[in-house]
This record gives C-alpha cells, sequence and structure tokens, in this order.
C-alpha cells in the first residue's frame, strides 16, 4: 500500500462514489447523487485552492482511496488563542476495499503531516447517521469536541 499526493480530479471523482451516495442515502434532502462529471469539475475547481491536498492511497499503483485535507487556522482574538489546523476534509475508500487498513493509513498520513508541518490538531466532521464512520474515527483516536444541530423548516 502506497500513499501519494495528486491533483487528478477523474481519479478523485471516481473515488467519491462510495461515500457521496452514503450521504445521498442518509440525507437526499441534502446530498445528490453521485454524477461523476459534476464531482469531477468540483475537485478540479477545489484543487486550485493553495491550502488544499488530495492524497490518494494505491495498491499494486491502482488507486482504491484517497483524502483531501486543508490547512485552516483561528485568529486569535478575545475569546480564543491563535490554532492552525488541518482539516481532514474528505475520506474515502471504496466499499470493496474496506478492512484492509487504507483508511487508517490515510488518517495516519494526515498526522504525520501535521506534524511535519508543527500543527498541532487535526479537525474532521461526519454525518451522525453515518455510525460506521464515527466508530472508525474514534478507533483512530478523535474525541467529540463540538456537536452541530439543525433544525429543519417545514
Amino acid at each position: 500500500m502506497k500513499i501519494e499526493r495528486t491533483h487528478d480530479a477523474g481519479i478523485l471523482a471516481k473515488l467519491n462514489y462510495d461515500v457521496q451516495m452514503i450521504h445521498h442515502e442518509i440525507a437526499p434532502n441534502l446530498f445528490k447523487a453521485h454524477n461523476q462529471e459534476d464531482v469531477r469539475s468540483f475537485f478540479e475547481k477545489y484543487l486550485k485552492n493553495d491550502d488544499v491536498e488530495a492524497y490518494v492511497c494505491l495498491e499494486d499503483g491502482i488507486p482504491f482511496g484517497y483524502m483531501m485535507i486543508a490547512v485552516r487556522a483561528s485568529h486569535d482574538s478575545p475569546m480564543q488563542h491563535a490554532c492552525k489546523m488541518l482539516n481532514l476534509d474528505h475520506i474515502c475508500v471504496q466499499k470493496d476495499s474496506k478492512g484492509k487498513g487504507a483508511g487508517k493509513a490515510l488518517v495516519n498520513y494526515a498526522k504525520d503531516l501535521a506534524k511535519q508541518r508543527g500543527i498541532k490538531r487535526i479537525i474532521m466532521n461526519y454525518w451522525s447517521d453515518n455510525e460506521q464512520s464515527g466508530q472508525f474515527f474514534s478507533k483512530q483516536g478523535f474525541k467529540t469536541y463540538n456537536i452541530r444541530m439543525a433544525y429543519d423548516v417545514d
């Protein structure tokens, strides 16, 4: 298993299918079904941001998982200290490749990148109805630090 940086929006769009469809199934009123061309176009634009990086997990040269990260910063204020964070914005392993350690390898890679860059906090979020993701990230050492709530108006 190898992890390397990519700028290939087409690969990312293909790998995004499973996680996009999970989100669509959980909340079809919020998430669209996966559309390869639209997602590829989104990733092309997203990767143009200087603070965004994408990495793929490969086996025998074939990508089967990815993550996207972005460095974020909160500024010093009377209420909060300045803090630089690595945002684990996207992570996905193809359904038929789960259980092989790719997700853990991607998270560990993100942890290593944060250490190399002197970043002390990695943040991420997942949809609460996606219990499998919550369990996975808890096993990787992530702790709940903020809870977001929503009220849908009829």
